[in-house]
């Protein structure tokens, strides 16, 4: 669904007025609105293809189409990793606007970033517990941002692969160390880049294997918890490393901030 908004705004770029081919990612704080509607076809006459055919579509029909960033069909062999194909969306194409049904519109904003905490206490204590609470009152502070507090793994990592586009916060707990050191591997894996990431546990030994990851800090301190999030930018980042490199007495591996 993620992918599909993107696309939206992506496609839906207008200038004088009217709509051009000058297709664009929204800017940061940019609105769009997206009409969101029910399309009605003749199922027998359903086309899953994988380029434009130039065949008429019979009997109200519809045609489903793969299409790269420069709203051209896609070839079943290519993939997200061609060049900059990688941004796909996708299309219905139908013979007539009388087999569609405007149902609501949608205004959306690009966000510069989200926030996303995987914790365990999360999941496995109640949503009124210490951290439940302590995740709701961030987000009300985020001005705007998504705040996502989630307790497992693979629920986290389906989110960074949803919203892959999009730059992240990313805060974490610990945990199992195993776990820890592969959820940063899957998530730096899914995104191509030394993602930053802040692990927010109780036990500062954690600190011995942490402090060898390029790009990871690490705090006991709701304090520098609290500044990794309000504060997520280049000079406020390499504030937040130093103090905490002070505050541990310890070194922190390479740390890069694009």
């Amino acid at each position: 669904m993620t992918d599909m908004l993107d696309y939206a705004g992506f496609y839906a770029y207008e200038t004088g007025g009217k709509f051009d081919n000058h297709h664009r990612i929204r800017n940061v704080d940019e609105t769009f609105i997206i009409v969101a509607s029910q399309i009605y076809y003749n199922e027998i006459k359903f086309e899953n293809c994988y380029n434009m055919s130039s065949a008429t579509i019979q009997d109200e029909g519809i045609r489903y189409i793969h299409v790269d960033a420069y709203v051209q069909p896609l070839s079943r062999n290519q993939t997200k990793e061609n060049g900059y194909k990688k941004f796909i969306g996708t299309e219905f194409v139908i013979p007539s606007e009388k087999q569609i049904l405007p149902l609501y519109t949608l205004t959306l904003k690009r966000n510069e970033y989200y926030c996303l905490w995987k914790d365990n206490h999360l999941t496995h204590e109640t949503k009124y517990s210490k951290h439940a609470l302590h995740c709701k009152n961030i987000a009300k502070q985020l001005l705007g941002i998504n705040m996502y507090g989630v307790g497992e793994i693979d629920e986290a990592l389906k989110i960074i692969q949803r919203k892959k586009y999009n730059n992240v916060i990313l805060l974490s707990n610990v945990g199992i160390v195993d776990e820890a050191k592969k959820f940063i591997e899957d998530v730096r894996s899914i995104l191509k880049f030394n993602v930053i990431v802040l692990f927010y546990t109780s036990k500062l030994s954690h600190l011995n294997w942490i402090k060898d990851f390029p790009n990871v800090l690490f705090t006991t301190s709701e304090d520098f918890f609290r500044k990794y999030i309000l504060n997520f930018n280049t000079n406020g980042l390499n504030t937040l490393k130093s103090k905490i490199e002070e505050y541990y007495n310890e070194k922190l591996d390479k740390f890069e901030v694009d």
